[in-house]
């Protein structure tokens, strides 16, 4: 496990969930661009920015940082 931190531009102030498979579960809310999560364990996670239509995505947890897109639908690699 780690902090997983996620970049996403121009969404200042949205509010930002993670919960994972073994219950692990975080908030936080954009600033800066970025978001961050203590002790996420490497597995299945749902990332979900609150406000956004699609604004939900399945990924992989752990330390390290997502770059984020939004068109649409919630995009992060």
């Amino acid at each position: 496990s780690g902090t997983l931190t996620m970049k996403l531009n121009g969404y200042d102030g949205r509010r930002v969930t993670v919960s994972c498979e073994n219950g692990k579960s975080g908030a936080s809310s954009i600033s800066g661009g970025r978001a961050s999560f203590a002790n996420i364990p490497v597995e299945s996670c749902r990332l979900q920015v609150f406000g956004l239509v699609g604004g939900t995505i399945t990924i992989r947890g752990g330390a390290k940082t997502l770059k984020c897109s939004y068109s649409g639908a919630l995009a992060c690699n």
